[in-house]
């Protein structure tokens, strides 16, 4: 029943043993008529706080570190520190105490939760939770320079090129562009100042559900790198996850406006 695991898209190992599964593995398979990999992706090395681990110096990220950064940051930032900031490409991570508190802060706290907290709580202060419609008279709301659905559209297409070339954290810089791109749009439109204008509710409306749409799209991408944070998002927002195959899921207009949403706050501040 393992037959399905095999050949591999990519067969990932270290690059200390590179010699034996580019070289010795690959003639082991030819000689039993078996398929050969279509790329071996040799990885560099972790190092602590700037130095090559070793027994000497005792430095080693052991299971008991491990477990504490889990237990305080909890797993999904472990994951998210370990793939973008480790070494999948020809240089060693650098595992620091410091940089990850950043990563946590920048990345994860600042961004992805500030965005989330932000769009989820404006509406519902502004509509008591429940999801306007980006839609004036079935007509989309467009503001200038923000065309939300090719933008989003692009960015799934650039996500996907990255996922086939095993470039991870190409891929997860894409998501999280996204998410950058939404706080600058809440900059520029303002819907806080909107809210007070009788006469912008239409706008305010499609604003907010162009911020929260996008955001959807956006922790998909995320998704296998953050996965329970993700889930918490999406089941916050009424958007099922896991409703028809990625594609379909990342098309715009996944969320249905009228549909309930609860204010998140994903990442606490550490």
């Amino acid at each position: 029943e393992r037959n399905k695991y095999w050949p591999a898209s990519y067969h990932i190992i270290g690059k200390e043993i590179l010699w034996f599964h580019a070289v010795i593995w690959p003639a082991v398979l030819m000689a039993l008529e078996l398929p050969l990999p279509d790329c071996v992706y040799a990885h560099s090395f972790w190092i602590s706080e700037g130095r090559k681990m070793s027994k000497s110096l005792g430095n080693f990220i052991d299971l008991d570190s491990i477990e504490s950064y889990v237990e305080k940051y909890g797993m999904d930032a472990w994951r998210y520190y370990l793939t973008t900031q480790g070494p999948l490409g020809s240089t060693d991570g650098d595992f620091a105490a410091d940089k990850f508190q950043e990563i946590y802060n920048t990345h994860l706290v600042n961004t992805v939760g500030n965005s989330t907290s932000r769009v989820t709580a404006m509406i519902n202060k502004y509509y008591d939770g429940v999801v306007p419609s980006e839609c004036d008279c079935d007509k989309r709301v467009e503001m200038d320079g923000f065309d939300w659905p090719t933008k989003c559209m692009e960015a799934v297409q650039q996500w996907e090129e990255a996922m086939e070339s095993f470039s991870l954290t190409v891929a997860v810089d894409r998501a999280m562009e996204l998410i950058r791109d939404v706080d600058l749009f809440i900059n520029d439109t303002a819907p806080f100042k909107l809210a007070k204008n009788e006469s912008k509710q239409t706008e305010l409306g499609a604003i907010l559900y162009q911020c929260l749409e996008t955001l959807r799209i956006a922790t998909l991408l995320l998704s296998p790198v953050i996965p329970n944070k993700t889930k918490e998002f999406h089941e916050a927002i009424s958007a099922d996850p896991c409703n028809g195959n990625f594609q379909e899921r990342a098309q715009w207009g996944g969320i249905t406006p009228g549909t309930t949403v609860r204010k998140v706050a994903l990442f606490p501040r550490m």
